[in-house]
């Protein structure tokens, strides 16, 4: 005995709707306008494209917000842990015991 299985009926695809060339048409929405001067100038020193690197990065990071973690490296570092064993916590000691803590 074998099994009947349904025959496969192509489905028609449309035709793929070509994307607006950026070039040749302008946006349809808003557009930014580049900053008028510069962001941020040096006010002494020279430095190098790394450290101009390194400052923008600081900066970007400073502006993202306290909520925006890229690679989560805050949760890597956590003093507290989230996590308890309650086997292990200790009974109360007593109601003179905040006197062994001076």
């Amino acid at each position: 005995m074998s099994i009947q299985r349904p025959a496969l009926v192509p489905v028609p695809v449309p035709d793929p709707v070509p994307a607006p060339d950026p070039v040749s048409e302008p946006a349809a929405g808003p557009v930014c306008e580049p900053a008028a001067g510069p962001l941020f100038r040096i006010e002494r020193g020279c430095p190098s494209p790394e450290e101009l690197a390194a400052l923008t990065a600081v900066l970007m990071a400073v502006t993202a917000g306290p909520g925006v973690a890229p690679d989560d490296t805050a949760r890597k570092h956590q003093v507290v842990a989230l996590w308890r064993r309650p086997e292990r916590v200790t009974g109360f000691d007593g109601p003179r015991t905040w006197r062994a803590a001076a």
